[in-house]
């Protein structure tokens, strides 16, 4: 009696297991159908890959095989006409393609939102697409990459203005040892008038009050013309060090769905 039953299960069972297949496609028919009707095209398509193997009745399979061919010609398609490959395709709010290139992409009829980025610009276009439309191109030129001007460097406006000051910082002292130098020759010059002395101390001091003065005096010149020097060459490095400029490079593009 075991025996029996048990082979009546194993008879049994590859007829229960196709008529589990053959309800599995004709639900993945249905609701294609379904889906068809909803304008979900594209999800249509992949519900009807389960019904068109081999595994399913010949009859399912062949209506199947038929509303493949129907909706691959309702299926609108979109070609993305856009100068740089590696760009960022958003439809709808959700990620669409990472890049684009020359094919024909299936997209559901309807209206549509096309978020474009590449190099750091972005392009929205809207479409609608109807059942039929093929290769209806979204195009857009990426502009390129923004011009950042660097600014110019500061050392040599900075570098004029320090040279500047300790020329002029050697003119002040050029103008401080010529007036000690004075001093000093009016001192000599009111101790011993018409060059002449009144006694030996006060020839020796007036010695060296002239070697001190003649030693301001050369202090004096070497400050003068250094500092001249580097007050000419300070107000050259500032008056032609590079200003900022003012010139700004932005992104300009086109986009557009024909």
């Amino acid at each position: 009696m075991k025996t029996s039953i048990a082979l009546l299960v194993v008879a049994l069972t590859p007829l229960a297991r196709a008529d589990a297949t053959k309800e599995a496609c004709i639900a993945a028919d249905t609701h294609a159908q379904e889906l068809r009707r909803g304008g979900k095209l594209r999800e249509a398509l992949s519900t009807l890959e389960s019904c068109t193997n081999e595994s399913c009745p010949e009859i399912v399979r062949a209506d199947c095989n038929d509303r493949v061919t129907e909706i691959r010609r309702a299926m609108p398609t979109v070609v993305f006409d856009v100068n740089v490959a590696e760009t960022h395709v958003d439809m709808d709010g959700r990620a669409f393609l990472d890049r684009v290139d020359a094919h024909a992409i299936d997209v559901d009829p309807g209206e549509h939102t096309f978020v474009l980025s590449a190099r750091g610009a972005t392009e929205t276009i809207r479409v609608r697409l109807d059942e039929g439309d093929k290769d209806h191109r979204v195009t857009w030129v990426v502009p390129e990459r923004p011009t950042h001007l660097v600014p110019p460097s500061a050392v040599p406006r900075v570098l004029g203005i320090v040279t500047g000051g300790v020329g002029l910082a050697g003119l002040v002292l050029g103008g401080i040892f010529g007036a000690m130098t004075i001093a000093d020759h009016a001192t000599v010059t009111s101790e011993c008038p018409n060059d002449v002395c009144p006694s030996r101390d006060v020839l020796a001091r007036a010695n060296a009050t002239n070697e001190e003065s003649r030693t301001f005096g050369l202090a004096s010149n070497v400050a003068f013309i250094a500092g001249a020097v580097l007050t000419t060459i300070g107000v050259v490095l500032f008056v032609t060090a590079p200003r900022r400029p003012r010139v700004v490079v932005g992104f300009t593009g086109i986009g557009g769905s024909f």
